[in-house]
């Protein structure tokens, strides 16, 4: 990757061996860290790149994240600052492209700050590719890809093979059902997940499944209802067609022993991505979402993305064109 990136004309590229630099190498001192030593032949090496260039030559900036380095970079008169400092001092327009601050990505990971300095689990925590292999392999975990229903994204199911009880047989494919945020753990649509099987006590069957169905499109016909009589009054009235948009039950026939009521459906959770199915989403921003960032003075703002497809969740996002993107629909990658 490193050898296209130089050879890539369109890329205005340098790349300095400073370890085998007579100019930039240093020796390591006694009890010195491998990362302090790292640090200091990077601050070594940019020297060597200002006293080359001059002051006419261009401006030499480190980059670093390290405050103790930034700290020693600019004791020995080394401009230095982060990436993030860096976009919003030359190209502000770009600072929306920055990583996540800390906060927003723990939330992503599932994970929040305590005060103690640790972080409490909101979702479990994926496996490691080491652990996901050694699973499959053994046959504790199954792999498969997610598919999520069309109108609930915490509701879907993983079509695996090597289930030995079900339906399907131990040779074919069965549908692993898999509910929930947490049994979803931040999988999307179309990844390649590894996914255990819970104990046969929570599997459904054929009627809980029906019932299951059901209730929810009880549910999506009250929001629609909500929706369509939202006026005056404000999102707490109740529409006029309330009533009618519920299903009426439906009368089944009494069961048989071979029936759908009999047959159990496996269900599972995920326990780690294999292969992302991450691309390009067209949604835009909830209004009530806002939320001022810890960053910039209050420009930055922390709001939800919802996309189209309800297939996906909302997406929390750090954005300074709050205003600017409002009321329009947008592009969303996530990475």
């Amino acid at each position: 990757r490193l050898k296209k990136l130089l050879l890539d004309d369109s890329r205005a590229l340098v790349y300095l061996a400073n370890e085998h630099h007579a100019e930039t190498y240093r020796d390591r001192l006694p009890e010195e860290s491998p990362n302090d030593y790292n640090d200091r032949l990077i601050r070594a090496a940019s020297s060597f790149y200002t006293q080359q260039l001059g002051e006419e030559g261009g401006r030499v900036v480190m980059v670093s994240y390290d405050k103790d380095n930034l700290r020693k970079a600019k004791a020995e008169g080394i401009e230095a600052m982060t990436l993030a400092a860096l976009v919003c001092s030359t190209h502000p327009e770009l600072s929306d492209l920055l990583a996540v601050p800390s906060a927003a990505a723990d939330a992503y990971t599932g994970t929040k700050g305590g005060r103690g300095g640790g972080k409490e689990e909101i979702l479990p925590a994926h496996l490691s590719p080491a652990e996901l292999n050694k699973g499959i392999k053994s046959g504790r975990l199954l792999q498969g890809t997610l598919r999520v229903e069309r109108h609930c994204w915490h509701d879907a199911y993983v079509s695996v093979r090597g289930l030995g009880d079900g339906e399907g047989g131990g040779d074919g494919r069965v549908s692993v059902l898999v509910r929930g945020m947490q049994n979803v753990n931040r999988a999307l649509d179309g990844d390649v997940v590894a996914v255990e099987i819970l104990p046969k006590q929570h599997w459904l069957t054929g009627q809980e499944e029906l019932t299951f169905q059901e209730e929810k499109e009880a549910a999506e016909a009250a929001q629609e209802g909500k929706v369509q009589g939202e006026g005056e009054g404000g999102e707490n009235d109740t529409p006029s067609n309330y009533e009618s948009l519920i299903p009426s039950p439906v009368v089944q026939p009494p069961a048989s022993s071979s029936s759908s009521s009999s047959t159990v459906k496996p269900t599972g959770r995920v326990v780690g991505v294999i292969k992302r199915n991450w691309r390009v989403y067209c949604g835009s921003l909830q209004a009530s979402a806002d939320k001022v960032g810890g960053g910039g003075g209050g420009s930055t703002v922390s709001a939800l993305f919802v996309p189209v497809d309800r297939r996906l969740p909302k997406v929390r996002l750090q954005t300074r064109q709050r205003e600017a993107l409002q009321d329009k629909r947008i592009l969303v990658a996530v990475d």
